[in-house]
């Protein structure tokens, strides 16, 4: 790929970051493409990389992302960007991000991501998102309301594989299927749902230390009119947000 070729495409790559389309930001990527940000969990294959990327635009429902230098680097291509939005989504701080890094690709003969390997200050990323907030995780909204979204559409497989390390860890994907598959099945398709509490917290017990979150919901289903939902999560070292728990209480 030539560079004027490359220019042409992180110029329309950064447009879909910034454009709030997850599904079309996405179609960049193989269909096994994978996504990684700040040596964290990979998001592997297109519908896991859109969610990821939803995640990102729902926080920051103004982000804007633009391309400074794409350049050939060792048989890869280097894309640094600039980053700014303001966290205005559910949960959200009201802080802005200004916020440079770059994404490592290897891209397939087709032109398609194969993968990317995505980096920024995470430590810089966090003072400028907190910054005269008391809440943490100003995302992690988004990943809950990304993942609930899975267990409607009764991907129960698929909530596993996008569920924190620690939950399955402790988890067989056989088994967290056959949980949901009785807990969740029953009640029948969502009707409505609203986030009625929200809790950050340093510790939990039987987990290590670190970011997490916890959600309650007002929920109405098609075979039970009301119900609770609890949701937590955990943050991970990408600075991304993942289940960690999911119950009715």
């Amino acid at each position: 790929m030539s560079d004027a070729e490359l220019a042409e495409l992180a110029t329309r790559y950064a447009a879909a970051w910034s454009g709030q389309d997850p599904e079309a930001f996405a179609a960049f990527y193989a269909e096994d493409g994978s996504l990684t940000v700040n040596d964290g969990e990979p998001s592997v294959g297109r519908d896991a990389v859109e969610r990821t990327a939803r995640a990102y635009m729902t926080g920051f429902p103004d982000m804007v992302v633009r391309m400074v230098e794409v350049r050939q680097e060792g048989g890869h291509v280097v894309f640094h960007w600039h980053w700014t939005g303001t966290n205005s989504g559910p949960g959200g701080t009201g802080n802005e991000v200004d916020l440079r890094g770059f994404e490592r690709w290897t891209l397939g003969g087709d032109g398609l991501i194969l993968e990317s390997l995505g980096h920024f200050d995470a430590t810089d990323y966090q003072r400028q998102l907190n910054a005269g907030a008391d809440e943490t995780g100003p995302i992690a909204i988004g990943a809950a309301t990304a993942w609930l979204r899975l267990v409607d559409e009764l991907e129960y497989r698929k909530s596993w594989s996008e569920a924190s390390a620690l939950l399955r860890a402790e988890v067989s994907q056989a088994d967290w299927v056959s949980h949901l598959s009785n807990m969740r099945g029953p009640l029948g398709g969502l009707k409505q749902r609203a986030v009625t509490s929200s809790e950050f917290h340093e510790s939990l017990d039987g987990v290590p230390d670190g970011q997490y979150a916890i959600f309650a919901y007002d929920s109405s289903f098609e075979n039970r009119e009301y119900a609770t939902e609890i949701v937590a999560l955990a943050q991970e070292a990408n600075s991304s947000w993942r289940v960690i728990g999911y119950y009715f209480p």
